[in-house]
């Protein structure tokens, strides 16, 4: 299953990340909170499942079956996030990159078919009965895809909810 992630504007730059005031560092925490928890849990490393941001007409591609370097902590997200944001600056258009091992960087985004079908994840008290094992898992973005409600009020408890399911 893929996890589709909205950027709403470029990566922070490393000066960001010390200013707590910055939109940038605020608009992609989230960003880096649901990628470790995608990924890390507190005994496994999820392999069986990809992560694709979407930057504008780009993407950047986490596959779980090759992914190195990546820890539960966000600096490792964050470094990682970083290193294939400045590879995605240097590539022409229709171009495809590796910046780290399992990171694969699309200059455009039609390069890459998301596997279907489409899921909306949505956050509240609600619980949604059928458990999608297929497909694409959206979040902050607006696609029409079927609704997938989870029990949380944050995006990083909601992954984890939703990976933890997976595995009752």
């Amino acid at each position: 299953m893929d996890l589709v992630l909205q950027a709403t504007g470029p990566a922070p730059s490393k000066k960001d990340w010390h200013d707590p005031s910055s939109t940038a560092r605020k608009d992609w925490l989230d960003i880096y909170e649901a990628t470790t928890s995608w990924f890390c849990s507190s005994h496994d490393f999820n392999k069986e499942d990809n992560l694709i941001v979407l930057i504008g007409n780009s993407l950047i591609k986490f596959e779980g079956s090759s992914l190195r370097y990546l820890g539960p902590s966000l600096r490792s997200a964050a470094s990682l996030h970083h290193k294939a944001y400045q590879k995605l600056q240097e590539l022409d258009n229709n171009e495809i990159a590796e910046s780290t091992p399992g990171i694969y960087i699309y200059k455009n985004a039609d390069l890459y078919q998301l596997p279907q079908p489409y899921y909306q994840l949505q956050l509240g008290q609600q619980i949604s009965a059928d458990y999608p094992t297929t497909g694409s898992l959206f979040c902050f973005t607006v696609a029409k895809a079927q609704e997938y409600y989870v029990p949380a009020t944050r995006i990083s408890q909601g992954l984890i909810w939703f990976l933890q399911d997976r595995f009752t």
